[in-house]
C-alpha cells in the first residue's frame, strides 16, 4: 500500500490505472483495518501477542499516505495511536526503531518535538555496545 499511495499521484493521469489503482488502495487499507488489533494495534502474529510499536506506526504511516492519496479525511485523533503505543512502549523499543516511528510520525505531522529530545538523550547515554537495532 505505501509504495502505491507514493506513486499513485504520478501513475494517475490514465484513468484506468487511477481506478485500478484506487480500488486497490481502497481495498488495502480495509484489509488494514481488518488486521488491527482490539486496541488499533498490531502485533507480528495475529491478536494474541503484544502490540508492536514499530509495527504499529509503520501500518498508521502507510494508512496516512493512502488516505492522502485517496483523499481520505481522517480526524487527528486518529493518527494519536503513533504516539499512545509510543509512549507505552518507547522504553523496550530498540533506539533505530524509535528514530524511524518519530519520523514516521514527524512526517503525519504529529508532535514529536519532546519526544524526540527525549531520542536524543538515549542516544547520548546509550554504551557503545548497546543494541539500537
Amino acid at each position: 500500500m505505501l509504495p502505491l499511495s507514493i506513486a499513485y499521484p504520478s501513475l494517475s493521469s490514465n484513468p484506468q490505472v487511477r481506478d485500478r489503482l484506487r480500488l486497490i488502495m481502497q481495498n488495502s487499507r480495509l484489509r488494514l483495518v481488518q488486521m488491527a488489533g482490539p486496541s488499533a494495534s498490531f502485533t507480528w502474529w495475529g491478536f494474541d501477542g503484544e502490540p508492536d510499536a514499530f509495527l504499529t506506526a509503520y501500518a498508521y504511516y502507510a494508512d496516512w499516505h493512502a488516505s492522502r492519496a485517496l483523499a481520505v479525511q481522517l480526524p487527528p485523533e486518529h493518527w494519536q495511536r503513533v504516539l499512545d503505543i509510543y509512549a507505552a512502549q518507547a522504553p523496550s523499543v530498540p533506539l533505530l526503531q524509535r528514530a524511524l516511528i518519530l519520523g514516521f510520525a514527524r512526517e503525519m505531522q504529529l508532535p514529536t518535538e519532546t519526544l524526540l529530545k527525549g531520542l536524543l538523550e538515549d542516544l547520548a547515554n546509550a554504551d557503545e555496545g548497546q543494541d539500537v537495532a
